[in-house]
């Protein structure tokens, strides 16, 4: 039929579906390629982000074992640097800083929202270094420590406390996971939390999940 130059029913509905066929997949394509052009740039700002070389080597610096815990800002001066890249005209969220605090002694930072005091937190843990001035730990530059030592040395309790989906016992080792179950004991009686913890259950394989608001702080 198909020399003659003529189409039986079989023949012209089998081109019919084969153009269907081609309709659809070619409209499955242009979504494809729609969706893909969507990632394109986040996924281009991930791996910017992931092949960025970090500034601070999480290997060299002092790992001093035990300090006092004497902490000084001295003429501190910190910008974010983000507000830099994108032509913010912000002012220094801290401009010249002094601060000095005894090991032991308890402090207030009093101040509207957004004057620093979160940032002051976020320097002395070095997420950031300042601008300019000085951090001292013990009288040493904080730049001088390992960031290892840092982690382990300096704590934060925030106003709500966040806990990883894991143990107790974890959650404490965190920061030092080679830490002795004696020592993970002894912290938890540091931060009064040692007999609450016994009471449950599983004691410190108790997921931290369950424990309650003043307990995580303390966690």
């Amino acid at each position: 039929a198909a020399q003659a130059g003529d189409f039986d029913v079989i023949d012209l509905s089998a081109v019919c579906r084969a153009n269907m066929s081609i309709f659809h997949n070619t409209n499955w394509l242009m979504w494809q390629f729609k969706s893909f052009d969507k990632w394109v740039v986040p996924g281009a700002r991930v791996m910017e982000l992931l092949d960025r070389e970090p500034k601070i080597s999480r290997t060299k610096g002092i790992d001093a074992g035990a300090v006092r815990g004497d902490i000084e800002l001295r003429d501190v001066k910190f910008a974010y640097a983000e507000a830099e890249e994108e032509g913010d005209e912000r002012p220094d969220v801290i401009k010249g800083m002094n601060l000095k605090i005894k090991a032991g002694e308890f402090v207030g930072l009093v101040g509207p929202s957004g004057g620093g005091k979160s940032t002051v937190m976020a320097l002395l843990q070095r997420f950031y270094d300042p601008s300019e001035g000085a951090i001292l730990l013990d009288g040493k530059p904080l730049t001088s420590y390992s960031p290892a030592f840092v982690a382990r040395t300096v704590g934060v309790v925030s106003q709500e406390p966040v806990v990883f989906d894991a143990t107790i016992e974890a959650n404490i080792r965190y920061g030092n996971s080679d830490a002795p179950f004696a020592d993970v004991v002894n912290a938890a009686k540091m931060a009064n939390l040692h007999d609450d913890i016994r009471k449950k259950v599983d004691e410190y394989q108790t997921q931290a999940s369950v424990l309650s608001g003043g307990q995580k702080q303390r966690l």
